[in-house]
């Protein structure tokens, strides 16, 4: 048994919101104020304050948008990975529309950063039974660790029947990629997120 402390942020708007008519598409974002800046500035500070690291998955659409902060994220030697390019739940994408997805959001942080995007998390955790097949573009595309995984049920379909609620090995069509779930906690027959 091991504890481990990992601190991680989706590096997103206010207004990207999941499942929201009002804020479904890109073109929608441009009517909201952005708040993304200040908002970071203080996470930074407080990190610095208590000397905590952190890893950051960051929309393509944000590091297109902010590629300031993008670059303040890697020159303060935090880590990056992709939390998708429009924050669309993968479970409402095709293959290809994902692999789109996702190609854009890493060339987009790599070409800020000059450094390979390794980590990744979806929108929503909305990696499910039924789309597993993301596995196979995230290792396609040089991803090494996933963040996707939500082991339990939730509006967003959740991964119930997942093998492990810790940091385990996926193997894939005979590939493997590492991944690290959300913490859960059974209480009472149900798992409890924390």
């Amino acid at each position: 048994f091991f504890l481990m402390k990992i601190l991680t942020f989706d590096i997103e708007e206010w207004f990207h919101i999941l499942d929201h008519e009002s804020t479904r598409n890109e073109a929608s974002w441009n009517k909201f104020d952005y708040r993304l800046e200040q908002n970071m500035d203080r996470i930074f500070e407080l990190l610095a304050n208590n000397k905590q690291s952190a890893t950051f998955f960051s929309l393509g659409w944000i590091a297109k948008k902010f590629p300031k902060v993008i670059k303040k994220i890697d020159n303060l030697g935090y880590e990056i990975g992709s939390h998708s390019n429009l924050h669309t739940l993968a479970f409402n994408q095709t293959r290809d529309e994902f692999k789109a997805d996702l190609e854009k959001s890493i060339n987009t942080i790599e070409d800020i950063t000059g450094k390979k995007v390794k980590y990744y998390r979806a929108p929503g955790f909305s990696l499910m039974e039924s789309n597993k097949w993301v596995f196979d573009e995230l290792i396609n595309q040089g991803i090494d660790i996933d963040c996707s995984i939500f082991p339990a049920s939730r509006s967003h379909g959740g991964f119930k029947n997942f093998p492990s609620t810790s940091p385990v090995v996926v193997s894939f069509e005979g590939r493997n990629i590492k991944e690290f779930p959300i913490n859960t906690i059974s209480l009472l027959g149900k798992n409890l997120i924390f």
